[in-house]
């Protein structure tokens, strides 16, 4: 057997290898994707499970909502820091923020925000969120320069050209839990494999790959004409849809595509990203996850009762108040009583001989003995029961989701503050584990990111997107152990619905707390009372334990530690004094000097403009008396014209 066909038979045996895991993986997770699907429909309200299950009341949709603007509201903001900080240098401090940056700049560039709420959404509705960083490589063909002459290296009459790369560019893509596949494991830190399922048209699958799907294992073609199968998604009803597995594989730290609908490997890679745990995806967020298997569970499957209960109630309010209706009945002989339901209020209408019919019928003279009224009492009074009672299966809802009223916005005037309070803490202590599971997720997602540019993006870009110039010795460090020597988080809080009143009064807090420490501590520490070292200590302490302490804690680590250097610092702070109080009175002394010059000069000025002054005087007299010699010059020829003859 040749190599090329040993080759051929190995990719094909692998494709079989994997085809076979993948569907043993849907076997084994198939209890929780019958279960998400089950909660899916319920959120989004499909037809076919209304006309089922008589979806009448969103409470899924209600509770999902809720949940999901109190926890993540806001895109998370990272925030990279050096682990030691008591030891950072200048570079650290550049390489930090540059990382940090780089986030934000992804962040800003990128569908960051739609991608992050869809996999936070998925978290909330089906108990599984999960999404990929990716990153795309754009190229370019540029000629080979020769190192001696500075000129492109020619071949024939064209120059010999290399690839270069010109961009990257990372994103965050959300994927949808059954798109999402893992390795049945017991832990996370045991997965091995993890796949993402991609779904593209013919002619997309042939232009990314370069391959051809063979004819008769093409799908078939729906012409012109848009199928309507409901159990298809739009785009398969609008064309074929080919799902190409994406798998990556830790042990070999290989990437390979395949599909049903192609008898070999697609493609396969070497590790693409270079990460130190390979996956290019963080443990998903994963809902009521037992210790003894990595599984998710929807919240749904804890309240359907409650909720299908609350269905029913809703369902037979409905029923019922369709069933109340205006309706009345009249003798037949009074044809005018037709014309009442349509006449407007204090319309009279006129009936022949009413009074003499109604007499004759041996009655008093009233409506009711012609006219008689449907009574709907009791329906109205058995939907107001029905109306209670979902009421309390809603409270009994709220209560097992732990979603307070106050988390909804509701409250009642008759509770003080402090249980509101309350019932706000508890809230918060139930939701607690959602918020941190999506704070991890968010977290580790940026340190992929924070990787991915540390190992593979030029410096060029890096300056670029930052502001931050690279230089040789950060990128050694970059390169090395970027991230076991930084911090790479998320900043407290920053997914949470902002207070605008609370925020406020937690920075002014903070503010106060800092300036009554320094009121207290610096005289101890210039009287000796108190070590430096001890009174940093008690600073940080003290900020570590507010929310936006952390933005204090960069320039305390940077106060001195002991009195020698407290008394140096003092010393230097001192020598500024001076040096201000020396060039501040420099500084008087030239505007001293100035001022005289100024003065002097306003002296010269007034003298020329007296002078001017003068001079302009003069020139008007002299134009007056030449005036005065010319009117008498004329004055004389027209008293003697002779003599001027």
């Amino acid at each position: 057997m040749s190599e090329e066909k040993r080759e051929i038979k190995d990719t094909t045996e692998i494709r079989k290898r994997w085809m076979a895991k993948l569907r043993d993986e849907k076997r084994a997770h198939k209890e929780f994707h019958e279960q998400a699907t089950a909660a899916e429909k319920q959120y989004a309200a499909k037809e076919d499970w209304e006309r089922k299950n008589g979806n009448m009341y969103p409470s899924l949709w209600s509770i999902v909502n809720t949940t999901h603007a109190a926890l993540y509201s806001r895109p998370a903001r990272p925030d990279v820091r050096k682990r030691n900080v008591d030891v950072m240098d200048g570079i650290d401090k550049q390489i930090a923020q540059m990382i940090e940056r780089a986030l934000n700049f992804t962040q800003d560039t990128t569908d960051f925000d739609p991608e992050s709420h869809a996999a936070v959404n998925d978290f909330f509705v089906s108990g599984l969120g999960q999404a990929k960083i990716e990153m795309d490589v754009e190229t370019e063909e540029v000629p080979v320069i020769n190192p001696v002459s500075g000129q492109p290296i020619m071949d024939g009459e064209e120059p010999l050209t290399q690839t270069k790369v010109s961009r990257r560019s990372m994103r965050l893509v959300y994927f949808h839990r059954a798109r999402f596949h893992w390795e049945p494991t017991t832990t996370w830190r045991q997965c091995s494999w993890v796949a993402f399922d991609h779904y593209m048209g013919h002619e997309q699958f042939e232009k990314q790959f370069g391959v051809e799907i063979p004819a008769d294992a093409r799908l078939k073609e729906q012409g012109s004409t848009y199928s309507t199968d409901k159990n298809k998604t739009a785009a398969e009803n609008y064309e074929p849809q080919y799902c190409v597995h994406e798998v990556w594989d830790k042990e070999s730290r290989k990437v390979m595509f395949f599909c049903e609908q192609y008898p070999d490997l697609i493609e396969e890679r070497d590790d693409p990203l270079q990460l130190e745990d390979f996956f290019p995806c963080p443990r998903p967020m994963l809902a009521n996850c037992s210790a003894e298997e990595v599984l998710p569970k929807p919240d749904y499957v804890y309240i359907r009762d409650l909720i299908r209960l609350i269905n029913t109630y809703s369902r037979r309010i409905a029923n019922l108040t369709t069933n109340i209706k205006d309706v009345g009945f009249y003798d037949a002989s009074f044809v005018e009583l037709a014309k009442v339901t349509g006449a407007e209020d204090g319309t009279r209408i006129p009936i022949k001989d009413l009074v003499q019919r109604l007499n004759s019928s041996n009655t008093r003279v009233d409506t009711g003995a012609v006219l008689v009224e449907m009574d709907n009492t009791s329906k109205a009074a058995v939907i107001m029961n029905l109306m209670e009672q979902r009421e309390r299966a809603k409270m009994q809802l709220d209560e097992a989701i732990g979603i307070s009223d106050i988390t909804r916005g509701t409250t009642d005037p008759n509770e003080t503050a402090s249980a509101q309070r309350i019932k706000n803490q508890w809230a918060n202590v139930r939701l607690a584990p959602r918020l941190n599971q999506i704070a991890q997720f968010f977290r580790n997602s940026f340190r992929i990111m924070a990787e991915i540019l540390c190992q593979s993006f030029e410096p060029e870009q890096i300056a670029q997107m930052t502001g931050v110039e690279v230089s040789p010795e950060m990128q050694q460090v970059m390169q090395s152990d970027a991230l076991r020597m930084y911090a790479v988080d998320i900043e407290t809080d920053s997914t949470i619905a902002q207070d605008d009143t609370l925020e406020r009064e937690q920075r002014n807090e903070t503010s106060k707390t800092v300036a009554e420490m320094l009121q207290q501590m610096v005289p101890a520490m210039q009287a000796g009372q108190l070590p430096a070292g001890l009174a940093k200590a008690l600073m940080l302490f003290t900020v570590r334990t507010t929310k936006y302490g952390r933005e204090f804690e960069d320039e305390i680590n940077q106060l001195p530690d002991t009195m020698q250097q407290l008394q140096g610092l003092q010393q230097q702070v001192q020598q500024g004094q001076e040096q201000g109080m020396q060039l501040q009175q420099q500084l008087q002394e030239a505007q001293g000097q100035l001022q005289q010059v100024n003065q002097q000069q306003e002296k010269r000025e007034n003298v020329k403009t007296q002078s001017d002054a003068q001079e302009k005087q003069a020139s008007t007299v002299k134009q007056f008396a030449e005036a005065q010699r010319i009117q008498s010059e004329t004055r004389q020829r027209e008293m003697f014209p002779a003599v001027g003859m």
